[in-house]
């Protein structure tokens, strides 16, 4: 779902939309729910979306990676 609302978010035309305002909202909110769900995978999928090189997709990481919700739980597999 999530790759679903990213590829709608890079296609958008009118960047000062209402839709996708919420549509960048959306994503700064949920996207850490999901990576603190499944970790490894999510923080590995953040790192892909911050090598993606789009401000406002930058700007949806940054706001994902300050939420305590990911502080907390720290990737699978990784070391101590």
């Amino acid at each position: 779902m999530h790759g679903r609302i990213l590829d709608e978010l890079l296609a958008s035309e009118d960047r000062r939309s209402e839709e996708f305002q919420a549509l960048r909202r959306y994503l700064a909110y949920s996207l850490s729910i999901v990576v603190a769900a499944i970790p490894k995978d999510g923080f590995l999928f953040l790192k892909e979306l911050a090598g993606m090189g789009d401000a406002h997709v930058k700007w949806v990481c940054k706001q994902n990676l300050k939420k305590n919700r990911l502080s907390e739980v720290p990737p699978r597999g990784s070391s101590p």
